[in-house]
């Protein structure tokens, strides 16, 4: 018996405003960082950073 298994990964391709993107979606990533502890239930209240 022959099994022939074919297993690829395809990346999307970036927007051509890809730079501008990565800065606001930077952004975006700190400040839920911030509150990460709270939300995840490991902080009795959110950060004041």
């Amino acid at each position: 018996m022959t099994v022939v298994v074919s297993v690829s990964a395809a990346t999307p391709a970036a927007p051509a405003a890809g730079g501008a993107l990565a800065d606001e979606c930077s952004q975006d990533f700190q400040k839920v960082t911030l509150c990460l502890d709270f939300a995840t239930g490991k902080a009795p209240n959110p950060s004041k950073k």
